[in-house]
């Protein structure tokens, strides 16, 4: 991944307000997505409390031409934590990518999840 910009996460929630494509930064960025909603509903891991703190701006390859947005919990060491949307019901057992049927997990949560159907834990 090639790392563009660094966004606060108020900053990325507000340019979502302006449209489903705004300019961040020098860049032009879908901010209409569905993972997008849901991170804007809940920037933490359903399944053990970790909370999103930035959003970093990202494309794959150098010719990529549209960058994305993905949100992480950037440590005080530096080190970056992922956060996904998640399935509740795994499309693989017939969920549908869906709201009702989404939620945001941080990378390792979700690894161990795998397509497993779990509540999550309701006292984060």
């Amino acid at each position: 991944m090639i790392r563009i910009n660094e966004f606060k996460l108020k900053d990325v929630f507000a340019a979502m307000n302006r449209g489903k494509k705004t300019k961040l930064g020098k860049h032009r960025v879908k901010v209409g997505s569905c993972r997008l909603r849901l991170f804007k509903k809940n920037h933490k891991c359903v399944n053990c409390g970790l909370e999103a703190n930035t959003f970093i701006l990202e494309k794959c390859h150098t010719s990529d031409v549209t960058p994305h947005l993905n949100m992480y919990r950037k440590c005080r060491n530096g080190r970056l934590i992922l956060f996904t949307k998640d399935h509740i019901i795994p499309k693989s057992k017939g969920g549908k990518t869906h709201m009702s049927n989404l939620q945001t997990m941080c990378c390792y949560c979700n690894v161990c999840k795998g397509d497993k159907v779990e509540k999550p834990n309701k006292e984060v």
